[in-house]
C-alpha cells in the first residue's frame, strides 16, 4: 500500500495540470530526520523575488507544511545540475537535529528601494507531525 502511495505523489507531481499555475520544482530529502523522505514542491507564481507556494509532503501523500514564500526553497549546482535545499529556507536554528523552515518575506515601504527593503522571517518547527509556526525574527 505505501509504495503505491508514493507511486501516486510523484505522478501527482509530475502531472502538467499540477503546474498550471506557473513552473513547478520538485526536490525530495528527509528534512526532519525521522529516517523517511518527504517531498517538496516549490510552485513558482511569478515575480523577480521568486514568489511561490512552498508545498511539504509526508511519506504518506499528506501536506505536512503550507505557505508562501520569497526565494528559492532549492538551490541548483550549475555544473552538476543537482538539486539542494537552500541553507536560507531550512536551519537547526535550536540545534535539536531537526531544520526548521524559515519563511522570509520583503517588508515593502513606498518610495523606498526594494534593495534596501528589511525583511522578517517566520520559523516553522516540526512537531512529529506537520510543521508549525514557532515566532517570527525580524
Amino acid at each position: 500500500m505505501g509504495k503505491a502511495i508514493i507511486i501516486f505523489i510523484i505522478l501527482l507531481l509530475s502531472s502538467p495540470a499540477f503546474a498550471e499555475n506557473g513552473k513547478i520544482t520538485k526536490y525530495a530529502a528527509d528534512i526532519n530526520n525521522d529516517g523517511k523522505v518527504e517531498y517538496l514542491t516549490h510552485e513558482f507564481l511569478g515575480g523577480s523575488g521568486a514568489y511561490g507556494i512552498l508545498y511539504i509532503y509526508n511519506n504518506k501523500g499528506n501536506i505536512i507544511f503550507k505557505e508562501m514564500v520569497q526565494g528559492d526553497p532549492y538551490l541548483v549546482n550549475s555544473c552538476t545540475q543537482t538539486q539542494s535545499l537552500n541553507p536560507q529556507f531550512f536551519k537547526d536554528i535550536d540545534k535539536d537535529g531537526v531544520a526548521e523552515i524559515l519563511v522570509g518575506r520583503q517588508q515593502y515601504h513606498d518610495n523606498i528601494s526594494n534593495v534596501i527593503a528589511s525583511w522578517t522571517f517566520k520559523s516553522y518547527k516540526w512537531n512529529g507531525k506537520n510543521y508549525v509556526y514557532d515566532r517570527i525574527y525580524e
